[in-house]
């Protein structure tokens, strides 16, 4: 594992991703990680008791962020984009009080401990694998015929509900 960098914000712009096999270990004191890279992966992870607090990653790859407690972004234009995108949040939730996390890709993995609220900025499908949190909340932009929507569930309720069947 890798030290962790501290620091208020964390700005890293690169040609061929960020971290490789081993994450690059980001601990914040009040501000947000901000990354972009032209080609490769980025691979981010907060493993002090922090939240991993994000303004924009963009990349070519894939985008992984792992948190020993929550993800979530500093404002509601903070987005996340990448060819697929892996969220883990060991102790918390992904996406905070009400504000989503904004997400431009084809493809997610989410698990937290707590809920899960995701936002797809892009206008194309979202495959969507997810451990189950206590509650999901799924956003998109276009649905049939053009009109937003909003997909809530909680999977416990829809777990009773199976059995019962």
């Amino acid at each position: 594992m890798t030290p962790a960098k501290q620091a208020q914000n964390v700005n890293i712009t690169a040609k061929n991703g960020v971290g490789g096999q081993n994450a690059v270990n980001v601990e914040l004191t009040g501000g947000a990680v901000n990354v972009s890279s032209e080609r490769g992966d980025i691979n981010l992870a907060s493993v002090m008791a922090s939240d991993f607090v994000f303004g924009n990653i963009s990349g070519a790859g894939g985008v992984n962020i792992k948190s020993e407690r929550s993800v979530y972004g500093k404002d509601a234009s903070s987005l996340i984009k990448g060819d697929g995108v892996t969220l883990q949040a060991a102790m918390g939730s992904i996406g905070k009080d009400g504000l989503a996390v904004n997400l431009d890709t084809n493809h997610l993995s989410a698990s937290a401990q707590e809920s899960v609220a995701i936002k797809n900025a892009s206008s194309g499908d979202l495959g969507i694998n997810l451990a189950p949190p206590e509650a999901v909340m799924l956003t998109s932009p276009e649905a049939l015929l053009s009109k937003p929507f909003k997909i809530i569930f909680d999977l416990d309720e829809l777990i009773s509900k199976e059995e019962e069947s």
